[in-house]
Parts: C-alpha cells; structure tokens; sequence
C-alpha cells in the first residue's frame, strides 16, 4: 500500500468510529446474534467456510471479513423476512439461515473475473454440491450469487419461488450495507492498493465514485433492507465527505 494510502485510510478509519452506528445493529441484536451462534456451530456452514477460506482474493477488498459480515447479517435478514411471510418453524427458518450464510460466504468467490457474480455462482454450484446439498438449495443460492450485483437488470422475480426470492433479496441487502462505513475502513484502500490506482486518479474520480454509493440507496429490496439500508448509505455519504475534506487539509490540492 502506498504510504499516502496508508495515511488516508488512518484518517478515514478515525472518521468512521467517530460516525453513528447504524440502527440494524440495536434494533436487530436478537437477530444478529442468533445468526452469529449459528455461522459458529452449524456443519454445513462450516464446511463451505473452510472451503471459501482457501479461495478467497483477501487483497482485492472482499476477502473472509467481508464476506463473514454478509454472511451473519444474511442469516440474520433472512430469519426476519422468513417470520414476516408466515414461516413459524424453528427448522424451516434455520435452513433459510443455512442458506443465505452459505450465499454470503460464496458469493465473491470469483470476484476478481469479469461477469464475477455469474462466475461465482457456476464455481459455488460445484462446491454446494460436494458438501452434499440438495439440487433445490444449490439453484437457490446460486440464483441469489447470480443476482446480487448492484446496477444490473435480471428477469422478474416473480418466477422464482418465495425461498429462492427471499434469499436473493437478503443476500444483496447484506452486501450493500457494505456500502456505508465498510468502504471506509477497508474495502476501498484495499482495493486501491491492490489496483495501484495513482492517488491523483482516485481523488479525480472520487466524487463520481460517491455518487454511485448514493445511486445504492434505492435499491435495497428486501422490507428489513429497505428500512434500515438507506441509513447505511447516508452514514457512509456523509463520512465519504469529511474523509475528502479531510485529504485536502492534510495534502491540500498537492495531493492531486
């Protein structure tokens, strides 16, 4: 990492501790920590860990933190949504959890490839497969790593069915409250460094590079994402703008 990338990260990551945390967390704790007991002791999850562990591209910002935080707040999105379509059983809801950790830890597997998330879901077909699970739940979660691009236009979701449809839209909601301060802390230095992008570049391009955050706002699809998303985004938005102010005080326009 560059060293001036160093700094700014420093001086970013001093700005997100001093942010709000977004309400999901509190409002959600029930949820959140179900979901972290279950990443921990379920077998089948553990297994697709140990597996995506060694496939990984940790230098490229989506590396096993990243996806270890899509995965808990998945399980934990998807047990909501679960409740709030009528499902009651304990075993019905575990399995959807089951599901959407195994699509949070998969679904960059392929990240660093063109047409990644069709890539990633073809490669996750295969390993879902040899963990012996069921041809319905590997079309599943595959569809939901197939959809979870942000920006990208797929076919209705009303041919998919309600479990399918609820784990697509829990598996991107989960991804893109990355989004907020997340890209604060270390997905956008990590991918910076691991690019080389001259820091004159990446000051150039950085309001454009905020206003796609923004664009992320509105497309959160899920009835938990879409009421607790949008305060991701803002919270990162506005530690997006005293991160470039604060760049400029510290390197003024010597930095570009």
């Amino acid at each position: 990492m560059q060293a001036i990338y160093y700094d700014i990260r420093e001086m970013a990551r001093a700005i997100v501790h001093g942010a709000p945390t977004p309400a999901f967390y509190s409002e959600c704790a029930f949820f959140l920590e179900k979901s972290c007991i279950f990443f921990e002791k379920d077998a089948k999850v553990a297994g697709i860990r140990d597996k995506v562990m060694l496939l990984l591209a940790e230098d490229w910002g989506h590396g096993m933190g990243h996806s270890r935080k899509v995965a808990v707040e998945a399980g934990a999105l998807i047990f909501m949504e679960g409740m709030a379509a009528g499902f009651r059983e304990e075993a019905c809801l575990d399995h959807l959890m089951r599901l959407a950790q195994c699509a949070g830890l998969l679904h960059d597997i392929c990240r660093k490839e063109k047409n990644h998330a069709e890539k990633g879901a073809v490669v996750a077909g295969f390993i879902l497969e040899e963990e012996g699970f069921s041809s319905k739940d590997v079309e599943a979660v595959c569809e939901a790593i197939r959809r979870h691009e942000a920006f990208r236009h797929y076919p209705e979701a009303e041919a998919l069915s309600l479990n399918t449809d609820l784990l697509v839209n829990c598996l991107y909601d989960a991804d893109k409250f990355r989004w907020g301060p997340d890209n604060f802390t270390h997905t956008v230095w990590d991918m910076l460094a691991s690019a080389r992008v001259p820091v004159s570049a990446f000051l150039k391009g950085y309001p454009q590079g905020i206003a796609g955050i923004a664009r992320i706002r509105e497309t959160f699809r899920s009835h938990s994402g879409r009421r607790f998303g949008p305060e991701f985004i803002d919270i990162g938005m506005g530690i997006a703008a005293r991160v470039y102010v604060a760049i400029l005080e510290r390197y003024g326009r010597d930095a570009e």
